[in-house]
C-alpha cells in the first residue's frame, strides 16, 4: 500500500510540474486549469541530452515539444 501511495504521489508532482510548465507557454494562455490538467496528463516525456539536436530548421514534425529545463 506504501509503494502504491508513493507512486501515486510521484505521478501527482509529475503532473504538477507539467502543468506549471505549461503556464510558462503563452499558447496555452488560453486554457484554464483543468484543460491544462488534462493535456498534461496526455504529455510524453522525451529527454534528451545537452548538445542533442531535436530538430533542424526546415525538416517535417511530428510532435509538439515544450522544453522544460535546458
Amino acid at each position: 500500500m506504501e509503494g502504491r501511495t508513493r507512486d501515486q504521489r510521484k505521478q501527482q508532482e509529475e503532473l504538477a510540474r507539467r502543468v506549471a510548465a505549461m503556464k510558462r507557454v503563452t499558447m496555452f494562455a488560453p486554457l484554464n486549469d483543468p484543460e491544462r490538467e488534462d493535456l498534461a496528463q496526455r504529455l510524453s516525456v522525451a529527454p534528451f541530452r545537452r548538445g542533442e539536436i531535436i530538430s533542424r530548421q526546415g525538416n517535417e514534425s511530428h510532435y509538439l515539444y515544450v522544453l522544460s529545463k535546458g
